[in-house]
């Protein structure tokens, strides 16, 4: 007789579980953004000290939850930032334009080849990200 309510009780359990479950995880995820492409140039000013940078992305949901983090990198220099609320989440494709500053220690950037690394997250969760070399154009020292 155990056996058998256990044959009914059982099934239906796990299936509370997961429509209980189900809906949560949806909800977490309609949050998304993605990189389409980071573009191939890097703008410093004359004196190496900052450097813009260029990406296409597509995202939707709230925007609020995603933040951004960029990182520029060439030999000794070593430029990043994080930051919030910067991205048009509406489903199209845009591009989304980040001024860095050196850290620190870090060195002046110079005329030539740059690794450049781009991520998307919501909370602890990564939603895209790419890298890319890149040309750094515009220093004079």
């Amino acid at each position: 007789m155990n056996r058998a309510r256990l044959l009914f009780v059982g099934p239906a359990v796990a299936g509370l579980i997961l429509a209980g479950v189900a809906p949560a995880s949806a909800a977490s995820h309609r949050t998304d953004a993605h990189i389409i492409r980071i573009d191939n140039t890097a703008w410093a000013n004359r004196d190496g000290d900052r450097v813009r940078v260029e990406a296409d992305y597509r995202c939707t949901g709230d925007d609020r939850d995603i933040t951004t983090h960029v990182t520029v990198r060439q030999g000794n220099a070593r430029f990043d930032k994080d930051f919030r609320d910067r991205l048009k989440c509406d489903g199209y494709r845009h591009t989304q334009h980040v001024t860095l500053s050196k850290n620190r220690k870090s060195h002046d950037l110079e005329n030539g080849r740059a690794k450049v690394t781009w991520e998307y997250t919501a909370g602890r969760r990564s939603l895209d990200d790419a890298w890319r070399y890149v040309r750094v154009v515009g220093v004079r020292h």
